[in-house]
């Protein structure tokens, strides 16, 4: 994550689509991600840990980082851009949920803006899924 943290993470609860839990595959941290109005949600709360921290401590270069983090990607690759750690790794495979967790549309555009701003485009990937 961008920090150390606690987070909920919702996941749906077996229904139509789905029959089982292990067969879902969309879960989220975005704070009404769900359609709970479709089917019921199951929460966990995750031990999150500082992504720079952790890539700090590894001492040496990530060739790949690839992102997957149920619509934490924003924060998590804005927290490497601040921090410096973004020239650590070589890099960054991301997918972004904009398309499915609406309210992420506009700071994925913001990021998409930032990174091309920076001249990151060779480093950081958005179009992975």
């Amino acid at each position: 994550m961008d920090r150390d943290c606690k987070m909920t993470l919702s996941t749906p609860n077996p229904h139509e689509r789905w029959d089982t839990i292990e067969t879902t595959i969309v879960s989220s941290f975005i704070q009404g991600a769900m359609h709970t109005d479709k089917y019921t949600v199951r929460e966990a709360e995750i031990e999150c840990i500082d992504i720079d921290r952790f890539i700090r401590s590894l001492a040496r270069r990530v060739r790949l980082l690839k992102l997957d983090i149920e619509g934490a990607e924003i924060a998590v690759i804005n927290r490497l851009m601040d921090a410096g750690s973004i020239d650590l790794i070589d890099l960054i495979a991301a997918e972004t949920h904009e398309g499915v967790i609406t309210p992420l549309k506009d700071s994925t555009d913001a990021l998409r803006r930032r990174i091309q701003h920076l001249g990151l485009e060779h480093k950081i990937r958005l179009d992975w899924n």
